[in-house]
């Protein structure tokens, strides 16, 4: 069972709220998420992109962690932004989130060091989605991956995300070591999109297994021993068919 994000036990932690009097989802009835929302198109197989962004993936994590310089690597690799910091979110009827960014902080990304980005007219039009259903959480954490347990380095360390009625696969990923944290976001979101993920009803694992397993069958086969028996049984049957 995928373990749950506990937001408690990290209070500074940017989480889900609900939007206070003065929140501009307040009076609409939205949900006001903390993080860098993006839309992640990720190319099929044969590397042509699809037509739409396919994974919504919001960012979170401590101030300064990093959350902004990979949103803009991200953009640089073709994937567009919805809202930084100030997402908001509404329910909808068939059960999902849909995200988007109030109009006056609409195109910008805030990087430190370089300020207030516009990224519409860096990158063009194609760098700025309205928004997006929200499909992914990753967490970035200042933690070792020694932390990892055994089972989480084989599956991943999946969590859930929970808040608000919302139940969405989460993935905590370490900033340390100079990891491609742009690469490993992109990889998690094809693993969501593809239903790779811990719970699916496909597991890499699961193959490795079935085929470790399967290599342990074949070696353990006695060519010569199962040859000696297929014609010991084919004298029996003729025996009895002779009068």
């Amino acid at each position: 069972m995928p373990k749950r994000l506990d937001r408690r036990a990290r209070p500074r932690a940017p989480g889900m709220t609900r939007p206070g009097p003065t929140d501009p989802g307040h009076a609409r009835g939205e949900v006001s998420l903390h993080g860098v929302f993006l839309a992640l198109r990720l190319p099929d197989r044969s590397g042509e992109n699809v037509s739409r962004p396919s994974t919504g993936v919001l960012i979170v994590g401590e101030p300064g962690i990093g959350k902004s310089e990979l949103a803009l690597d991200l953009v640089s690799r073709g994937h567009a932004l919805i809202a930084d910091d100030s997402p908001l979110f509404r329910r909808q009827d068939d059960g999902s989130w849909m995200g988007h960014c109030p109009f006056p902080l609409q195109d910008f990304l805030e990087v430190r060091g370089l300020g207030i980005l516009d990224l519409r007219r860096l990158f063009g039009d194609e760098a700025i989605i309205q928004q997006h259903r929200l499909d992914l959480v990753i967490r970035l954490e200042d933690a070792p991956n020694a932390s990892l347990s055994p089972e989480e380095r084989l599956r991943g360390a999946w969590r859930e995300y929970r808040e608000a009625g919302l139940v969405i696969p989460a993935l905590p990923l370490s900033v340390r070591g100079g990891r491609n944290l742009a690469l490993l976001v992109e990889t998690a979101a094809r693993v969501h999109a593809c239903g790779t993920g811990e719970g699916s009803r496909y597991n890499a694992v699961d193959e490795l297994s079935r085929r470790l397993e399967s290599s342990i069958s074949n070696a353990q086969r006695n060519p010569v021993r199962e040859a000696r028996e297929v014609r010991d049984q084919d004298a029996q049957n003729l025996g009895k068919e002779s009068p």
